[in-house]
């Protein structure tokens, strides 16, 4: 009896394994169009060289644009390709982290102790995504959370843009 009871909750726990793995990972929506933004301000950091100023858009089917304007390895635009996996992935990351419903802007940060810290000078950047319409935008210049600074450093990593800002 007993090893009935070890084989049919064994069995449960499987049936039910897919499902408990699949409620965990962000639900990607289906979409027909998608425009990934990243604009970095340039202007003066504060340092003897210019912080960039640059443009990349992220489509729906890989194509990856960059519009170098100061501050970079390369000006102008180039064009590059990544994959349509790749692209699925960052749309999940934006899922995973409930983007939509960031502030808009971070331009201090909030310290436990309940005071403001604030700096005067920085890269601003601007992360905006439009699935099917469905807009959003965050402004960076300080005090985002962890896990927007992260999806900064995936959007880099994944448009691979490094190759023309000349830095990694």
């Amino acid at each position: 009896m007993r090893l009935f009871y070890i084989i049919e909750t064994s069995l449960l726990l499987l049936v039910c394994m897919p499902g408990i793995v699949a409620a965990q990972e962000p639900k990607i929506p289906d979409f027909s169009h998608v425009t990934i933004t990243i604009k970095a301000e340039g202007g003066p950091c504060g340092c003897i060289e210019c912080c960039p100023a640059y443009t990349v858009t992220i489509d729906e089917n890989g194509t990856v644009v960059y519009n170098g304007l100061s501050g970079v390895k390369e000006r102008g635009e180039r064009i590059h390709s990544i994959s349509i996996g790749a692209v699925r992935d960052l749309v999940a990351e934006f899922v995973r982290i409930d983007f939509y419903s960031l502030q808009d802007r971070y331009t201090e940060k909030k310290l436990p102790d309940g005071t403001t810290q604030i700096i005067d000078h920085s890269n601003a950047i601007t992360i905006s995504i439009d699935i099917d319409g469905k807009r959003k935008s965050v402004y960076i210049f300080f005090g985002a959370p962890d896990e927007l600074m992260d999806l900064q450093r995936k959007l880099y990593d994944v448009s691979q843009i490094a190759k023309y800002t000349g830095r990694a």
